[in-house]
């Protein structure tokens, strides 16, 4: 049995056929059984080699099909070339990216594909004999039907297959990538553009503040070019040490806390020029939260700060400028006008001296006026020459500012015995102009050389202006005034050469008819009809005495006054003459109320004189902002006669509105004519 047990199955069935021909017959009974035993363990053995060989079979197929559809559908191309450079097999992907069936590539030399130019990159990577594995990429563009060429990036491998050498290469598009490199390209150069040409400073450090990136406009002025700072440090190269580890300071300060901060600093350039420097320092971060370094973008703002200084300067010289015109305009005397203007210029200006010089027609010369700095007992007493013998006579001869730097090296003219008695080294002076001619000179001085700028000459100018203004109005009220007495002269004289007359040949006249009044009614009635005339010439000769005084005191003086004032003229000029008034329209300013009566009257007078007026209509009313008074005439309407726009009635009728604050208006009125509107400050009805 053991015999048996080892031998093979051929040689069971050997030794059976020799048993049978010689054995005996129990042993031939064996061997038959024992070979059927091993041929049904045989067969059982080829069921499960089978059953394991399809199994293994359908994993192949499966493996198979799953292998092509990676092939064909991979997001790289796979291709393979022959030795002579034509397709053997292409997947879909690279079929695709050439825009040709797949069919129609195999057998086709694949060179047909690339672009002309980069043939040579091409055969190249193919036939470099220094890389028979061909593994490094190789870029080049492929041709594509019926679109723009791609950029593609290729990796070969060369295998033996059936003794023929093959190349597998994997084609990978690049079109994004080259996208993606030319966009940061441009960003870069923009990038370094902006950065290049940008007025601001814009510099990185690193931790340990050693400057990573300057920008041209950090080392303006510093005598170091970026390539000489990049790498060091502000103690490496900056002159000032103090100033450098300050700015180090800050940086570690503000890398410290970790969020950004804007300062100002001050920066001395080589120059020696102090700079004003707006910095904003910004920390930098890595991916994991870390503080690595700071970026720092700073802009010089000297000039800025400057011309802010120079804003807040004009504006605080506008404000005393508005507060010496409402000074001027409120009625003080002309000599305490005169002192706070030279005030003004000697506080505004910061020098030691100023002056208001008057010019004496008389004798041709100047008085010191008013002023500031001088030795007592000089204002109101001190000459000065005019003409080419001192700094204000050559001004008037200018007929503008005049400014002098240093009076050692003056040649223009003299310098008077006032300043060089003060030791006056330099100054500006400006002319000021009156009613008709040059009231004088304002003048600065300092005891020092000095430069004074344009804003300097034009303060002055202004503040000459606003006593020009003064002079002026002053001038004005003068001349109102002597026609304010000229007045109350004509006014005596019409009460002796006309009313008087009149009411005493009135008076002669009713002694007469006394006498026939015994029984006759008719002569009753003309007597009280003379009477009657002798009251009204009484009530007029009244008014005209008053004179300037039209208006009663009290709110309602004005609509009083202008309800007489449409009486009498009416009468007066033998015209229709109304007054309306729908509301009470009060005015407890007498000296407004008078004004506003005077602007009337001249109105009704140039309309009847100079307009023919056959109708005019006095309106009283209120205004939104206030009250409103109009005279409208049916006369010749504008143009304004000559007799009437060059005559002074006009301008003392805006005198009078600009006195009380009112605003007036003189135009054609509707349906023709003329209208006088004259707003003014609002009232109480």
């Amino acid at each position: 049995m053991k015999a048996y047990t080892a031998m093979t199955k051929p040689e069971l069935i050997r030794r059976i056929a020799a048993l049978e021909r010689t054995g005996p017959a129990p042993a031939v009974a064996f061997a038959h059984e024992r070979l059927l035993h091993d041929l049904q363990v045989h067969q059982i053995e080829l069921e499960t080699q089978n059953r394991e060989l399809r199994e293994a079979q359908h994993v192949i197929e499966l493996s198979r099909d799953r292998y092509a559809d990676l092939f064909d559908f991979a997001p790289v191309g796979y291709v393979t070339l022959d030795a002579t450079g034509v397709i053997r097999e292409i997947n879909l992907t690279a079929a695709g990216m050439l825009g040709v069936e797949r069919t129609r590539l195999v057998g086709v030399p694949f060179h047909l594909h690339v672009v002309r130019e980069d043939l040579a990159e091409f055969r190249a990577h193919l036939d470099d004999p220094a890389n028979p594995d061909l593994r490094a990429a190789t870029e080049f563009r492929l041709l594509r039907k019926g679109r723009d060429p791609i950029p593609v990036a290729v990796q070969s491998v060369r295998v033996s297959q059936e003794d023929e050498c093959l190349c597998r290469a994997v084609i990978t598009n690049i079109s994004e990538r080259k996208q993606a490199d030319e966009a940061l390209r441009r960003s870069e150069e923009l990038l370094r553009s902006i950065t290049d040409h940008a007025s601001d400073i814009i510099c990185v450090k690193d931790r340990e503040g050693r400057y990573l990136f300057v920008n041209p406009a950090s080392c303006r002025g510093g005598g170091f070019s970026p390539e000489e700072v990049v790498g060091r440090t502000d103690i490496e190269f900056r002159s000032d040490r103090e100033q450098a580890l300050h700015f180090m300071a800050d940086d570690q300060r503000i890398m410290a806390s970790g969020k950004p901060e804007m300062i100002e600093e001050q920066f001395t350039n080589d120059r020696g020029e102090v700079c004003i420097l707006q910095t904003n320092k910004v920390p930098r971060f890595d991916p994991h939260g870390r503080v690595t370094g700071i970026i720092v973008v700073a802009r010089d703002i000297t000039e800025r700060k400057r011309a802010e200084e120079e804003l807040w300067s004009r504006s605080v010289r506008q404000r005393a400028l508005a507060q010496l015109g409402q000074s001027a305009l409120s009625g003080r005397r002309l000599d305490h006008v005169l002192s706070e203007a030279a005030e003004l210029v000697a506080s505004t200006l910061d020098v030691e001296y100023c002056e208001v010089l008057e010019c004496r027609a008389a004798s041709g010369d100047f008085l010191l006026r008013a002023g500031v700095g001088w030795k007592k007992g000089s204002v109101g007493k001190c000459i000065v020459a005019a003409g080419c013998e001192s700094k204000a006579g050559f001004t008037l001869l200018q007929k503008g500012p005049v400014t002098v730097e240093d009076f050692r090296h003056e040649t223009r003219f003299r310098i008077p015995p006032l300043l060089a008695g003060h030791r006056a080294l330099s100054g500006v002076s400006v002319p000021i102009h009156g009613h008709g001619a040059p009231f004088g000179v304002l003048g600065a001085h300092s005891r020092k050389p000095r430069k004074y700028s344009s804003e300097d000459v034009h303060f002055a100018q202004s503040v000459a202006n606003v006593i020009g203004a003064a002079t002026v109005r002053l001038a004005m009220e003068e001349e109102l005034l002597a026609i304010s007495d000229k007045t109350q002269r004509r006014i005596g004289q019409d009460l002796h050469d006309d009313l008087c007359q009149q009411l005493a040949g009135i008076e002669f006249r009713l002694e007469a008819l006394a006498h026939e009044l015994k029984d006759t009614e008719d002569l009753k009635l003309e007597a009280k009809k003379i009477g009657g005339l002798l009251r009204d010439a009484t009530r007029h000769a009244r008014l005209l005495a008053r004179g300037l005084s039209p208006v009663e005191i009290g709110e309602q003086g004005l609509m009083l006054a202008l309800e007489g004032l449409a009486a009498g003229a009416g009468s007066l000029f033998r015209i229709e003459c109304t007054y309306e008034c729908e509301a009470t329209v009060l005015v407890p300013d007498h000296a407004a109320a008078t004004h506003l009566y005077r602007i009337a009257q001249e109105a009704i007078s140039n309309a009847v004189r100079h307009g023919h007026a056959e109708r005019v209509r006095i309106t009283l009313s209120h205004t939104p902002e206030g009250a409103c008074m109009t005279v409208s005439d049916d006369g010749a309407g504008c143009p304004l006669p000559p007799a009437m726009s060059d005559g002074m009635g006009i301008s003392i009728m805006h005198y009078r509105a600009d006195m009380i604050g009112a605003t007036l208006r003189i135009g054609p009125a509707e349906g023709g004519g003329t209208a006088v509107v004259c707003h003014f400050e609002r009232a109480t009805s």
